[in-house]
């Protein structure tokens, strides 16, 4: 396993519902109990639940996106016949390690996703990883995922044992989505609008520091040029691709019709959904950029990906999880509602408040 890097950093004091954040310096020891922070037992969960054998069985995390033509899908199968537009990354960088697999269980079944992490203003006890809403709550059946993890630089050491992949797995303390998504009994086209979720992931599960260590992006609120460029990544793991590895398209960015949000030319499947778009990005590698979606869908029939547009209610989801005070022993699920303009003050909002236990099982 790698070492992390040395991290400093303010500490952010936060009260539950989005009070405003007042930066401190104070610094903790790395691992432990402080401000909520899970002990090693609780993150000793992780490492009990995600055995090999579960990782590999993971489930891309995949739906049909209701009313659309051609019966939408997130992370869909691949075209037949269509020209890759994907190539594996290979280039290491940042954007290997600040991107990651999300192992996670819905239903009795565990899937697998992507994410990335982003700026969460210094606090030390906590970091952020955004992802899609798919890949934290079922709209469905009303409720949020499990045994949520987070795995950064996957393809570094694919072992799928979290002691041995190359630097840790961070657990989920809270997880935060939109109503937007969570008030839709479907992947209508309302709730493909705000198909984002934000993980609020404690100290990793074997060496107790924060996966910001790594490095964090920040996060594009507002519009993306129509034919500017944008790099998209993720780790698909339904066929053709493997799952193990970090998958990279490149190319001009388009407005979804149905949505409103961003299309972009590439075949990735099942597993890629959440993964980053980066735009502004001068070079991957580099940290260069700003997340300016997530992995959403797929159209049978068309060779291209989908992601939302982030724009204010996208900014209340990430504030919540800035604010969010998990708890010990559970998963906290936030559902917000509202939005946060820019550069206007913050209107009021309403957060419901769940608790899921995230107690592990045996294999």
């Amino acid at each position: 396993m790698r070492p992390l890097p040395a991290r400093s950093g303010l500490l952010v004091v936060v009260a539950l519902l989005l009070a405003a954040a007042l930066p401190a310096s104070l610094p903790g020891p790395i691992g432990a109990q402080q401000d909520g922070v899970p002990a090693a037992a609780d993150r000793a969960q992780v490492l009990n639940y995600w055995t090999e054998a579960r990782m590999r069985a993971a489930r891309p995390r995949d739906a049909v996106l209701a009313g659309a033509v051609g019966s939408s899908t997130r992370g869909a199968d691949a075209l037949a016949g269509s020209t890759p537009a994907s190539s594996p990354w290979g280039g290491g960088g940042a954007i290997a390690a600040r991107s990651g697999k999300i192992f996670f269980t819905l239903g009795g079944v565990d899937y697998v996703c992507s994410g990335s992490v982003i700026d969460d203003d210094g606090d030390p006890a906590y970091s952020l990883v955004l992802t899609a809403a798919h890949c934290v709550y079922d709209n469905v059946a009303d409720v949020f995922a499990t045994e949520w993890t987070y795995v950064p630089d996957f393809d570094a050491a694919p072992t799928y044992k979290c002691a041995t992949v190359a630097y840790d797995c961070w657990g989920a303390r809270a997880l935060v989505v939109h109503a937007g998504y969570a008030n839709e009994e479907d992947l209508t086209v309302a709730a493909a609008k705000h198909d984002y979720a934000v993980a609020v992931v404690g100290p990793g599960s074997g060496t107790g520091t924060q996966v910001d260590a790594l490095g964090a992006y920040p996060v594009r609120i507002g519009s993306v040029p129509a034919g500017g460029s944008a790099d998209v990544f993720g780790y698909p793991a339904a066929s053709p691709f493997s799952g193990n590895d970090l998958i990279h398209c490149a190319g001009t960015v388009s407005v979804a019709a149905e949505t409103g949000g961003w299309r972009m030319t590439c075949d990735m499947t099942g597993g890629a959904s959440g993964g980053p778009w980066l735009y502004g990005s001068t070079d991957p590698a580099d940290g260069s950029g700003q997340v300016a979606s997530v992995n959403s869908y797929r159209v049978p029939g068309d060779d291209g990906i989908y992601g939302p547009r982030l724009d204010g209610a996208t900014q209340a989801v990430i504030d919540a999880a800035k604010a969010a005070t998990p708890g010990g022993g559970a998963i906290t699920g936030l559902i917000v509602t509202g939005s946060t303009p820019s550069p206007s003050p913050s209107p009021s909002r309403t957060i419901a408040l769940f608790r899921f236990s995230n107690s592990c099982t045996g294999v």
